[in-house]
């Protein structure tokens, strides 16, 4: 906390430990206040009421110092699934050092109280106060986490009062977390903590993670600066982020701590990330520059780093829509590869003194690209679309560099020879290179390392024999894809689901009338690729939507797909005959919706 300090997290049990000369007071929760001495007139900036305390907590955080007075303020949000446990509390205050001049206690349901204390000093020495519970579990804030907050001062001979501990460096409240965000950005260290500062709005459905820790250091205190309203325990509508997170050091060694903004039902889908990375526990001297960009290249199936050297074919280049070599930056020779200078700082926020110079994380503002080699693509799905949001991961580091990974897929194509097919011959030539026949070369050898371990051995043959064979079958063509998605009000809130379901020809094999209405929109398909679906003038009585995929394949391309029908509250489909005549055999056919809609879609045609 800055001029007004702040509430650490820590267990009751460490604060019984530590604060053994502390005399416990006990409150009932049910006194709702009690006399304010005689001996000292109350500034007006004492709150009075509960709606006052929570703006002055919103303002000041626990702790505020002005007019030789302290005033500490405990916001207490209980468990309400413990009715037990809520019903008592203990305060713990140091003796001898300050007087209590004014406490009141401010209500406003039975789930959550805020406490004011006010204290004048009467000699020198040091001060503590914290606030306990029966269990750690039964005091948390609006987040849900644990609130034990404990506080240190010390009052000098002019009777001065200073808060001492770390947490007077950090906010504890939405204002002063505001301040602490735009002077510190989300990465910081404060004298031997690292602090991170979680302050980007995630949305309903993407929320902050520990990506990383390094075993070295440790998660010592976290908690929410979320303002406190008059409402306890809710807040209208999606809430920013506004929490702190701090960490020490436990051992020597390399520092390395990672939060990642995921998706809530995919955690492994990675939209940024914030690391702080130094050298040792002393963070004085970063891993990386300010301004440079560690690149990483990783096989998106296995996560192992791809084997790179100066011949290998990976390149960096300025974001343009022809790459060539005037368009370079680096190639890269090695995996990670560091370039110097890649990542320039941009003009961020206004302050008072200065402006600040921010890196902006976000893919399309670097202005460059990876450039690979033929023998690699970025990873697709089994409709051959690609994964881009999967296939790069930014990570902003001490606020100052980047650490970019690239997850690339190598094209396993099994043509060992070079004739450009993939037959019985590549797969004589490997066996004979693996014997060590004279005169056999391998002209592009990752074709073969279908174990994918940079390997070539008789592990590979197994797989390439196993791959030709299914290559050489007749494989079943997806015809269809059923995309819904429904909306649900859970504990978590708004959240959607979403089931794919996929129709081939094996799927379809007796139906000759969706066949052939399929197979000539297909030999048609450039006619559709810009025609806009007409909105129908019904909808069906639903939470959620349903998209009809038509899957198709140009020659030499790979397969793609277009949107022929929706349905749901709003209704949809391409202006085409043939099309319409499809999407109703299908849904007569009980493939797409129920069979009772298939009228409504036929008196709209």
């Amino acid at each position: 906390m800055r001029a007004s300090r702040i509430a650490a997290a820590i267990s009751a049990a460490v604060l019984l430990l530590f604060y053994t000369f502390i005399t416990p007071i006990s409150v009932n929760t049910d006194v709702h206040a009690e006399e304010v001495s005689d001996s000292i007139q109350l500034p007006g900036w004492v709150p009075q009421s509960y709606q006052a305390a929570c703006q002055f907590f919103n303002l000041h955080g626990g702790t505020y110092i002005q007019d030789g007075l302290l005033c500490v303020t405990f916001c207490e949000n209980y468990s309400p699934s413990d009715d037990a446990a809520k019903a008592e509390y203990n305060i713990f205050v140091s003796e001898g050092v300050m007087d209590e001049v004014f406490h009141e206690q401010y209500q406003i349901d039975s789930n959550m109280d805020i406490e004011i204390f006010v204290y004048k000093p009467v000699s020198t020495g040091s001060f503590k106060t914290s606030l306990t519970g029966s269990s750690v579990d039964t005091l948390t804030d609006l987040d849900g986490n644990t609130y034990i907050p404990s506080y240190e001062f010390f009052v000098d001979d002019m009777l001065n009062i200073t808060e001492t501990d770390l947490y007077a460096k950090l906010p504890d409240c939405i204002t002063e977390f505001e301040e602490f965000s735009k002077e510190h950005d989300t990465v910081s260290v404060i004298d031997d903590k690292l602090v991170f500062c979680l302050s980007k709005q995630t949305g309903l459905f993407s929320e902050w993670h520990e990506g990383c820790c390094s075993e070295n250091m440790r998660q010592t205190a976290k908690w929410s600066c979320t303002s406190k309203t008059q409402f306890a325990g809710f807040f209208p509508g999606p809430r920013p982020m506004a929490d702190i997170v701090v960490y020490e050091a436990v051992s020597e060694g390399p520092v390395y701590v990672r939060w990642d903004v995921v998706d809530i039902y995919h955690n492994d889908d990675i939209h940024c990330g914030y690391a702080a990375a130094y050298q040792d526990i002393s963070f004085k001297t970063p891993s990386l520059s300010k301004g440079d960009a560690r690149i990483k290249i990783t096989d998106y199936e296995t996560g192992e780093p791809v084997i790179i050297d100066e011949d290998t074919g990976f390149s960096i280049h300025r974001r343009t829509s022809v790459t060539d070599a005037s368009t370079l930056i680096a190639p890269i020779s090695s995996n990670p590869y560091i370039i110097p200078d890649l990542c320039k700082p941009s003009a961020g926020f206004q302050s008072d003194t200065q402006t600040k110079e921010t890196i902006p994380l976000i893919a399309d503002a670097l202005g460059f690209k990876l450039v690979m080699p033929d023998t690699y693509d970025i990873p697709k799905d089994e409709f051959g679309v690609e994964l881009k949001n999967a296939y790069v991961t930014i990570t902003l580091v001490n606020g100052e560099a980047y650490d970019i990974e690239y997850r690339v897929s190598a094209k396993l194509s099994g043509d060992v020879n070079g004739d450009s097919e993939f037959n019985t011959a590549d797969l004589v030539t490997l066996q004979k290179w693996l014997l060590g026949k004279p005169d056999t070369v391998l002209k592009n050898w990752k074709s073969a390392d279908f174990c994918n371990d940079n390997v070539i051995d008789s592990f590979d043959l197994c797989l390439m024999r196993k791959a030709l064979i299914i290559a050489q079958q007749e494989p079943p063509i997806t015809l269809f894809v059923l995309d819904k998605s429904r909306t649900y009000n859970t504990e978590k809130g708004v959240e959607e689901q979403r089931i794919i379901t996929c129709l081939d020809n094996t799927d379809l094999e007796e139906k000759e009338d969706i066949l052939s209405l399929t197979q000539r929109i297909s030999d048609n398909i450039d006619k559709y690729e810009n025609m806009k679906l007409r909105r129908l003038d019904f909808s069906i009585a639903d939470y959620g939507e349903d998209v009809l995929y038509l899957v198709y394949r140009k020659p030499d391309q790979e397969p793609d797909r277009m949107v022929i029908c929706t349905y749901g509250e709003s209704c949809s489909w391409l202006e085409d005959k043939d099309v319409q005549d499809l999407v109703i055999l299908l849904i007569e056919n009980g493939y797409f919706a129920e069979e009772s809609y298939a009228l409504a879609f036929k008196e709209a045609q």
